[in-house]
């Protein structure tokens, strides 16, 4: 075959070989005769569906212009583990040293061939086809879209010029769908390109389909939608006259899933199938309510310019820091109703079922922190003075420098993580967990045994949202402003609330090979704990593991 590949193609492997070969393939330099000659064959190792045969040969070739290649499968042909899908013929140092490079293409664009024919697969007997997204591994975007083509789906848009898409970031500028759709209709027109406009409810599907006619989308995206919701989208939207050609459904799709999503009646499954950019925690589901309460209701209530509510979702942390580096502005809200990576300080798991505790991250864009230690005690300042306020009877403290007690059991946590430029924190995102109802069985006795909730420690029901109230309202008052230090009121409540004041603990610092026992004396202006060890002066203490000698069975973490 001719490897017809474009310039940018041709450079991306010229850049993939140089990464790969650098000064030079010593090995087979220095093994192999320059003038041998040999042959190879490219055997599957699974069964598959072929795609990349274009640039595993232009990377042969490029080493080797005079490689004889046949290919006994082509893009798009099913392969059984153990075929033959190539032979080749040419200079041995050529194939050696190009082997690697030719099946990495070869192997990621059959993966994404594959992955699109089982969504394929999974939606036969239904009018609903499987479309690729710009969700691409930058410079491969042309080869991973004739994958997804390989493996029978068909290519959405190519890139932002050649189709208008309106999504929640620029529905939310413009002031929601329907001035969308009028400012974009006519130039989209006129410019012959289609108009899709991206809807999460009911409602705002609706607004798109109040339009006229002529302002009406070619296109509705139908984002984290349940199957419910779908049939009943597909039900409006057929029910119009003329009806909108087209609707795609998008968001928390799965092999296992799709098919009961094709036969609400939708057009399309909006799917990127490279299985090598999906990544734990990056594609959680949108849920249309948390505690009762909408995104747009709890955007009133906190005053917030964003809400984002999520399903069962890695960590809120992670969400929230995607969402602060697609220029989520400071101020920005994400609440999980499940964590399954929820973790806590030096990675230590956070155990957050269902319904059971608040999850939310807030992003803060603090420009110059002169010490950003303090985040997490000012964060947890907040939070726990807030939760005394709001519930009489809790007697919250905070844990040096992150943990949130109550009487001698923890309920909740703060976990801050700054991202950095140029010696600055560019955005940082406060976590915090707490435990509103008990927890359930499914949680480790260990974990149990050391933890409590709020209902736990107050004797009645306790509403999420109210916490969550608590924990916005808290941070705000101490995060609102870039702080260098903790002035002299926020040290007397910080006196009030020092769970560790007068204890005898156990410090194990970062780095340190033992731990060294004395007393938690209180906290310095700067957030440092202040410490004095049973032999020796008063030290200031900042990157630690503290445990009260009382209670060392709480080196077990939540």
């Amino acid at each position: 075959m001719s490897a017809r590949l474009s310039e940018s193609e041709l450079a991306l492997i010229e850049a993939a070989l140089a990464e790969d070969i650098g000064e030079a393939d010593w090995t087979t330099r220095w093994t192999i005769s320059g003038e041998a000659r040999g042959s190879a064959r490219i055997v599957a190792r699974a069964d598959g569906v072929i795609a990349g045969t274009r640039p595993a040969e232009g990377v042969f070739r490029r080493l080797d212009p005079e490689v004889r290649l046949d290919w006994r499968r082509v893009d798009g042909e099913g392969v059984q583990a153990g075929s033959v899908v190539a032979e080749l013929r040419g200079r041995l140092h050529a194939i050696l040293t190009a082997e690697r490079t030719a099946l990495n293409f070869l192997g990621r664009l059959s993966g994404v061939a594959t992955l699109t024919s089982r969504y394929v697969r999974a939606v036969e007997g239904t009018s609903c086809r499987v479309v690729d997204t710009r969700k691409t591994t930058p410079g491969w975007r042309r080869l991973e879209k004739e994958a997804v083509a390989s493996g029978g789906g068909q290519n959405h848009r190519s890139g932002l010029y050649d189709m208008v898409l309106l999504k929640e970031n620029h529905l939310r500028h413009a002031g929601g769908v329907g001035p969308a759709l009028d400012r974009v209709s006519e130039p989209a027109r006129a410019a012959g390109l289609e108009v899709e406009v991206e809807v999460t409810d009911l409602a705002e599907l609706e607004a798109a389909l109040e339009r006229p006619p002529g302002a009406r989308p070619d296109r509705i995206l139908l984002d984290n939608m349940t199957a419910e919701m779908l049939r009943e989208a597909v039900r409006a939207v057929r029910g119009i006259d003329p009806p909108v050609p087209l609707l795609e459904a998008s968001g928390g799709v799965t092999l296992e899933s799709v098919g009961s999503i094709a036969d609400t009646g939708v057009d399309l499954h909006l799917e990127h199938a490279s299985p090598h950019t999906r990544k734990a925690g990056m594609s959680a589901r949108r849920i249309s309510r948390w505690a009762g309460r909408t995104e747009a209701e709890l955007r009133r209530r906190w005053d917030r310019p964003d809400v984002y509510l999520f399903g069962k979702v890695g960590s809120t942390n992670d969400q929230a820091s995607k969402l602060a580096e697609e220029s989520a502005p400071a101020g920005t809200i994400v609440i999980g109703r499940e964590q399954t990576g929820g973790r806590g300080r030096a990675g230590r798991i956070w155990h957050s079922p269902p319904n059971v505790g608040v999850y939310l991250s807030m992003v803060f864009r603090p420009g110059e922190l002169e010490n950003p230690g303090l985040l997490p005690v000012m964060a947890g300042l907040g939070v726990v003075r807030a939760l005394d306020l709001a519930f009489s009877g809790l007697g919250p403290a905070l844990k040096w420098p992150n943990d949130i007690y109550a009487g001698e059991r923890k309920c909740g946590g703060i976990l801050a993580e700054a991202s950095w430029s140029e010696g600055a924190p560019r955005q940082v995102i406060v976590g915090v967990g707490i435990n509103a109802k008990p927890l359930p069985s499914s949680v480790p006795a260990a974990v149990r045994s050391a933890a409590t909730s709020l209902e736990d420690e107050i004797g009645r029901p306790v509403d999420l949202a109210e916490v969550a109230d608590a924990i916005v309202n808290g941070i705000e008052a101490f995060l609102g402003e870039p702080t260098s230090a903790l002035d002299h009121s926020a040290l007397e409540l910080l006196d009030h609330y020092d769970w560790l004041r007068d204890r005898r603990v156990s410090v194990l610092v970062d780095g340190a090979e033992s731990a060294t026992t004395g007393v938690a004396v209180g906290i310095a202006p700067d957030g440092a704990l202040l410490f004095r060890p049973d032999r020796g002066a008063l030290r200031r203490v900042e990157n630690a593991v503290v445990v009260p000698e009382t209670a060392s069975s709480r080196k077990a973490s939540r």
